[in-house]
């Protein structure tokens, strides 16, 4: 969980959020998921998650982010900017689609920051009306890859274990999955067929630590 939550953090890092922000992440698996859990502990009045799977969003309410936002069955930046009142402050884009891109853009305030973080499977395209956004709005635009785990300026993958070790950030709520070694064949073909609904898998050596992890996830 240490790698993905420092990609998390680092993307959080290059938007600059501050105090009160209100943040958009479009793309709401598990670093989506991860983003969202470090923006409030950073200190955002707001979160909120766009995805296209429904069942992406059902599992982000469980774990209590209630702003959810069905991209693929409503106007996803219009949803924004009417719970927002007058747009998200930072928006992170997470899934690496142009559509996805649009709605980080027409959904963040004039002068709010954008960071781009999904890694696309294929050409991205963008409209006229989207770098109509980014001009007239005068918004920053921000990349972001991987994280730092050299101790200057910061020790990303530190940060992220001192972080869970304190409870300022809590993670294991995101493992839908806990498999023994004889079952990763099974949990693998899964993953890759999409045959169910998976946030994160997580290894178990044996049942007792499968016990241990569910104990502390729940605490």
């Amino acid at each position: 969980m240490t790698e993905p939550a420092a990609v998390a953090l680092h993307a959080l890092r290059q938007a600059g959020i501050d105090i009160g922000d209100q943040v958009l992440i479009s793309g709401a698996g598990p670093i989506g998921l991860m983003l969202a859990k470090w923006a409030y502990a950073w200190g955002a009045s707001r979160v909120l998650l766009s995805d296209i799977d429904p069942a992406k969003l059902a599992f982000a309410r469980s774990l209590g982010f209630s702003d959810t936002v069905n991209a693929l069955e409503e106007d996803a930046a219009e949803q924004v900017l009417r719970i927002t009142g007058r747009g998200a402050d930072v928006a992170v884009e997470g899934a690496g689609a142009g559509a996805s891109l649009e709605v980080c853009l027409k959904a963040v305030r004039s002068f709010g920051r954008v960071v781009l973080m999904g890694n696309p499977a294929s050409e991205m395209r963008l409209s006229q009306q989207g770098y109509w956004e980014i001009l007239r709005k005068q918004l920053t635009l921000k990349g972001t890859w991987n994280s730092g785990y050299a101790s200057l300026p910061k020790n990303e993958w530190k940060l992220v274990v001192e972080a869970m070790a304190a409870g300022r950030i809590e993670l294991l709520p995101l493992v839908t999955h806990r498999v023994p070694l004889d079952g990763l064949n099974d949990a693998l073909e899964m993953m890759r067929d999409r045959s169910a609904f998976h946030n994160k898998v997580m290894f178990c050596h044996s049942e007792e630590e499968q016990d241990e992890s569910r104990r502390i996830g729940s605490a």
